[in-house]
């Protein structure tokens, strides 16, 4: 909206004389100010634009990096959850292998021979190291480590250890502590 140039009241874009002191609007003049004014119009709708789209990229890109930050903890969480259930379920397995462990320490099988030397056998129910222990009567111990099979028997011979010398003969399990030891007295397993 153009101005009077004299007393600088508004003007009525149809007006030829100023309302407030009434000098002559020259109608070139007004186009040239109508056109001024639309350029520069023109020129704030192209900044308010170019901001509204700058805004709205950097929202939108805030956006995604949340996005994507999220998503990041999300999948970290469930790989943890992951391992967890995964170290639970191992838990399990070893608590029902234990279970199911058990050993037996039996007389050797009779060959014909005459043992001189302590010899028995030792059976497991499962796959296992075990810690084989014999106690002297004079308070020494004799220890060896022992892989055993399935439901297999080993024949164990402690050779220079007679039976008399013996109090006992103990089983242990390297893989489950918490089950009992088994302990044998000589006199059970004496051919």
């Amino acid at each position: 909206m153009p101005y009077c140039k004299k007393c600088g009241a508004k003007i009525d874009d149809d007006s030829e004389f100023c309302s407030k002191c009434g000098t002559k609007i020259k109608k070139e003049k007004l186009e040239k100010v109508k056109h001024k004014e639309a350029k520069q119009d023109a020129a704030k709708s192209k900044i308010w634009l170019g901001a509204i789209i700058g805004i709205s990229i950097i929202i939108i890109l805030a956006m995604l990096i949340a996005f994507q930050s999220n998503r990041q903890k999300q999948l970290d969480l469930e790989r943890k959850q992951l391992d967890l259930e995964r170290q639970l379920q191992q838990i399990e397995a070893e608590k029902q292998f234990c279970k199911d462990l058990n050993y037996e320490i039996r007389p050797p099988p009779k060959l014909g021979l005459g043992y001189l030397d302590v010899t028995f056998s030792v059976c497991s129910s499962k796959n296992d190291n075990a810690h084989l222990t014999i106690k002297l009567k004079d308070g020494r111990k004799i220890e060896e480590d022992m892989s055993l099979g399935k439901d297999i028997c080993i024949i164990h011979q402690a050779h220079g250890v007679y039976y008399d010398d013996v109090s006992y003969i103990k089983i242990s399990s390297y893989k489950c502590p918490n089950v009992e030891d088994i302990v044998t007295d000589i006199n059970e397993i004496k051919p």
